[in-house]
């Protein structure tokens, strides 16, 4: 995986250094009422350099520094060597295990005739996800919180023919370029934004621990799409229902 480069300072000549190389460029102004589509996504490799030109406070940064090591976390657990195939049918590969934080954990992966960013916009499609996923009933776009970062809403149907109770999540969502054209979409929940969506009856608040998207441009006509989930479900769920069912 191509670094996002993310350092600490090592002193104050670092520090002006940089305060200096970025003299000459303009102020970086973001809109944050506009939430818009969560299909937007920058090309950002150095958050260093954005956060002096754009003046990120530290609530900002904060979430901008716990997703980018969610998203270096992505990659290390995809590698563990200890998955259980569950599934290999049709072109698709379906992976469980238990987590280092003993949850149950999946992965799937398949090869897509379609242009990674053609299905980074259909992923990031709010009004139209139920369309495609029927284990959800609403998603929703809930406050933007820097360039590439959102918080959305993500309700699911009840599953196992109503034995098991609708789920929904507020969760937070890190659109990531690479360099190489690769995009990486991570999801979970921080704690302090889950107040941007009361609980509702009949509705079990769960969360997720990291979850995400990786959409390796093959060429521009074909994707591999590996997605990961790590969800904390809540409630009471029949463990035949979760190794069988997606509820996110």
């Amino acid at each position: 995986m191509p670094e996002t480069e993310l350092n600490e300072s090592n002193g104050q000549k670092e520090d002006t250094d940089n305060e200096q190389e970025n003299a000459d460029e303009p102020p970086i102004v973001e809109d944050l009422n506009d939430i818009g589509d969560c299909a937007t996504i920058e090309v950002i490799n150095d958050w260093d350099k954005r956060f002096l030109r754009a003046n990120y406070t530290e609530e900002q940064r904060r979430v901008v520094h716990k997703s980018v090591e969610k998203m270096r976390e992505y990659f290390d657990l995809l590698k563990a060597t200890d998955w259980n195939r569950q599934q290999d049918k049709e072109g698709m590969t379906v992976d469980q295990r238990m987590s280092p934080r003993q949850l149950n954990s999946f992965k799937a992966t398949r090869t897509i005739p379609q242009n990674n960013l053609d299905i980074f916009a259909t992923l990031c499609a709010s009004p139209y996800r139920n369309l495609y996923d029927d284990a959800i009933d609403k998603t929703d776009n809930l406050k933007r919180i820097c360039a590439n970062v959102k918080v959305i809403y993500q309700k699911s149907k009840k599953i196992a023919g109503g034995m098991v109770s609708a789920r929904d999540f507020v969760i937070i969502q890190y659109n990531h370029i690479h360099e190489n054209g690769d995009i990486t979409i991570i999801v979970y929940t921080d704690e302090a934004y889950e107040n941007l969506m009361p609980e509702q009856k009949g509705v079990t608040r769960a969360a997720l621990e990291l979850g995400g998207w990786h959409l390796e441009k093959i060429n521009d006509k074909s994707t591999r799409a590996t997605l990961y989930v790590e969800p904390i479900l809540r409630g009471s769920i029949p463990m035949w229902v979760q190794k069988n069912t997606n509820v996110i």
